[in-house]
């Protein structure tokens, strides 16, 4: 590493809305790994809503979707990830 806080470093990267759905749905998957707890795990929670909120801004999804996909992690238990979904409703 170069010796950088990266927590504050800011990248210019422009992805299409594919591919943040993409990244979403790879960032739940991830987050339901049993041994995926820890500090790390909040800032990917962060990331996650940030994409989340971004997605429904740009109308790539819905609040009805994130309704479903709110009781389809309250389902799997993940709590966290379900929480992420419900502060949009």
């Amino acid at each position: 590493m170069t010796g950088v806080d990266l927590s504050a470093k800011r990248l210019g990267v422009l992805f299409s809305a594919i591919e943040v759905l993409a990244i979403q749905g790879n960032l739940v998957l991830a987050l339901r790994h049993p041994e995926n707890q820890g500090p790390l795990r909040v800032v990917v929670l962060g990331i996650l809503e940030s994409l989340t909120e971004i997605l429904l801004r740009e109308g790539v999804i819905t609040a009805e979707f994130l309704k479903k996909m709110q009781a389809d992690e309250e389902a799997y238990g993940s709590p966290d990830v379900a929480r992420v979904y419900s502060e949009f409703r």
